[in-house]
């Protein structure tokens, strides 16, 4: 049973590996026209706009706003107080 069953996975991998592809000779037979023309009149389209609900408010742009916490240049004393307590 074991046996049978390998030599039918061995066949059945062997098989899968192998591609079945187009001859080359036949690969460029296709052929198109020079040009295409597609007529749109004859399609009649009909539906409405869907836009938002609502209105856009635009703001000032550019305006410098100042900043709540203030920025520190250095931690000089916060150094000194680290160095203090070794």
């Amino acid at each position: 049973m074991k046996k049978s069953s390998l030599f039918f996975f061995v066949c059945l991998m062997g098989l899968s590996t192998s591609a079945f592809a187009q001859d080359p000779a036949q690969a460029g037979t296709v052929q198109y026209e020079r040009e295409t023309e597609f007529d749109f009149e004859a399609e009649n389209i009909e539906g409405t706009v869907v836009r938002p609900d609502g209105e856009l408010i635009g703001g000032q742009r550019g305006r410098q706003r100042s900043s709540l916490l203030p920025v520190r240049q250095d931690f000089v004393p916060e150094m000194v107080k680290s160095v203090e307590t070794l």
